[in-house]
C-alpha cells in the first residue's frame, strides 16, 4: 500500500494472565507459546496471528458419553462454569475494550493516535484469555466425563443441552464476532495509517473515521455479547430455550420482508385476463404473480402470528407466561423443545423463498413450476405440523408457577395463555388453505386432462 507506514515492533509481556481461574491438568494452556509466536510482530501481524489462532477452535470432536455420572462426578466441570462467569468472560470482555482503547478510537475530537505497543502487548494478553475460555468450554462440553443426554436430568448446570447450547454461543463469539472485529481493527490501523500520511486527502480523513466507528460498533456489540453469556450461564434451562426461541422470531423479520416486496409486485391487468396456458396454468407469468400476491397476503398475518407466539413464549416476565418448565427434563427432551421453533423457522423461510422464487421465474420450465408448488406445499404442511406439536411439547412439559395448583388448572391456565393467539392462527391457516389448495386443485385437474 503505497501510504503505509512502518508500525513498531517490539518484545512481549503478560500482565493479565495471573488474575485468570487456575488452570490445572485438565487444561493446556501454553502461554509460552504465545509469547514465542507474537514477539516481534507488529499490531496488524498480531491481530492476523490472533485471527489465525481462533480459526479452528473447539472444532474437536466430543468425548463418549456415560449414563450414570453424578454431580459429584462433573464436580471440576461445576467449578470451571463459575471461573467462566467471574473471570475469563468479564476479562475478554474488558479487554475487548481496551483494544478500542490502544488504538485511541474513543475521542471523536480529533484523529486518533494509536499506541501500538500497548496494542501489542494487549493482543498477548488477549490471545492468552481466548485460549482459556477455548479451553475451559472444550474441557466442559467436550471432555469426558459426559452425560448421556437421555440420563442427565439431575445433572443442572452439567446438562448435555446447557453444555452444548453455551458451547456454540462462545464458538461463534469467538469465532465470528470477535474475529470480525480484529478484521475491522486491521482496516483502521490501514486507514489511519493512509490519512496520517496525507493529512489533508479529504478521502483518507473520512475512511479513517468510517472504520473507527465500525470498530467501534463491533466492540459494542461484542461486549453485549458476552454480558448475555454471563447472564445466561446460571440461568434455568427455560431461559436458555427462551433465547433460542427469541432468535427464530427475530429470524422471521427477513422472511416478511420479502413477503412485502412479494404483496408489491406490478401485474398487469391483461395478463390476470390469460387463459391458463394448455401444459400448465402457472406458466404464465402474470397468473404466478397474481397468485404469488394472494399468498403473500394471508402469509403476513400468519407468520406475524407465528412470530408473536415464539416472542411469548420467550419472554421472561412471569406476569405474562403463568407457568415454568418441569426442571427435571434431560437433554433429549430439551433439545426436541429447542428445535421446535428452529424447524417452524426454517419452513416458513422454505415456503416463502419458493413462493419468491415461483414469482420472479420469468420462463420457467414445466418441471421447475412443479417443483415450486411441490416445495410450497410440503413446506406449509410439515410448517403447521411442527406447530402444533410444539405447542403440544410446550403444554406437556410445563409446570404451574404456584405449587398449590393442580395439573388440571396448569393446563386451563396454559389453554387460555394461547387460546387467544391460537384460535387467530388456525383461522389464518384456514384461509392460506382456501387460498392455496383450489388452484392446486385446478391445476392437477388440467394436468389430468391432458
Amino acid at each position: 500500500m503505497a501510504c503505509s507506514k512502518r508500525r513498531p515492533r517490539r518484545e512481549i509481556t503478560s500482565q493479565s494472565s495471573s488474575s485468570l481461574v487456575t488452570l490445572d491438568k485438565h487444561i493446556e494452556h501454553p502461554t509460552d507459546q504465545w509469547r514465542l509466536c507474537l514477539t516481534g510482530l507488529d499490531a496488524i501481524e498480531a491481530l492476523e496471528f490472533l485471527m489465525e489462532t481462533l480459526q479452528d477452535a473447539l472444532d474437536q470432536k466430543s468425548g463418549q458419553s456415560k449414563t450414570n455420572l453424578t454431580l459429584d462426578d462433573l464436580g471440576p466441570k461445576i467449578e470451571y462454569w463459575d471461573g467462566m462467569t467471574t473471570s475469563i468472560l468479564p476479562r475478554i470482555k474488558e479487554q475487548t475494550n481496551s483494544l478500542s482503547l490502544s488504538l485511541d478510537l474513543h475521542d471523536s475530537t480529533r484523529h486518533p493516535n494509536p499506541n501500538f505497543e500497548s496494542t501489542i502487548d494487549l493482543l498477548f494478553n488477549l490471545n492468552i484469555t481466548l485460549d482459556a475460555a477455548i479451553a475451559v468450554i472444550g474441557y466442559i462440553a467436550l471432555q469426558s466425563p459426559l452425560p448421556a443426554e437421555t440420563h442427565d436430568h439431575n445433572l443442572g448446570p452439567c446438562k448435555q443441552f446447557r453444555c452444548s447450547y453455551l458451547l456454540q454461543r462462545i464458538k461463534a463469539l469467538v469465532k465470528r464476532d470477535l474475529c470480525t472485529l480484529y478484521r475491522a481493527s486491521i482496516q483502521f490501523i490501514r486507514a489511519w495509517e493512509c490519512s496520517s500520511n496525507d493529512p489533508d486527502d479529504s478521502e483518507y480523513q473520512a475512511n479513517t473515521i468510517n472504520e473507527k466507528n465500525e470498530v467501534l460498533k463491533l466492540t459494542a456489540h461484542s461486549r453485549h455479547l458476552i454480558d448475555k453469556i454471563i447472564d445466561l450461564i446460571p440461568k434455568s434451562d427455560l431461559r436458555f430455550l427462551q433465547a433460542t426461541w427469541l432468535m427464530e422470531a427475530e429470524a422471521l423479520g427477513p422472511v416478511l420482508e420479502i413477503l412485502t416486496n412479494l404483496t408489491n409486485l406490478t401485474i398487469p391487468k391483461s395478463k390476470l385476463e390469460l387463459e391458463p396456458p394448455d401444459y400448465y396454468y402457472y406458466a404464465d407469468v402474470g397468473k404466478r404473480r397474481a397468485r404469488a400476491v394472494v399468498i403473500a397476503r394471508s402469509t403476513i398475518t400468519l407468520i406475524k402470528l407465528t412470530r408473536t407466539l415464539l416472542k411469548r413464549a420467550s419472554t421472561a416476565e412471569t406476569n405474562k407466561m403463568p407457568f415454568s418448565l418441569d426442571a427435571k427434563l434431560n437433554s433429549k427432551r430439551l433439545e426436541q423443545l429447542r428445535l421446535g421453533p428452529t424447524s417452524i423457522a426454517q419452513l416458513l423461510g422454505v415456503f416463502v423463498r419458493a413462493l419468491e422464487e415461483s414469482a420472479l421465474d420469468e420462463n420457467p420450465r414445466p418441471n421447475t413450476v412443479n417443483s415450486y408448488e411441490n416445495v410450497i406445499r410440503i413446506a406449509f404442511n410439515e410448517f403447521t405440523k411442527d406447530l402444533d406439536s410444539f405447542l403440544h411439547d410446550l403444554d406437556r412439559f410445563s409446570i404451574p408457577l404456584t405449587p398449590s395448583i393442580s395439573n388440571s388448572q396448569s393446563e386451563t391456565e396454559f389453554i387460555a395463555w394461547t387460546r387467544v393467539l391460537e384460535d387467530m392462527w388456525r383461522k389464518a391457516i384456514h384461509l392460506h388453505l382456501d387460498v392455496i389448495l383450489p388452484e392446486i386443485t385446478n391445476r392437477q385437474s388440467i394436468e389430468h386432462q391432458q
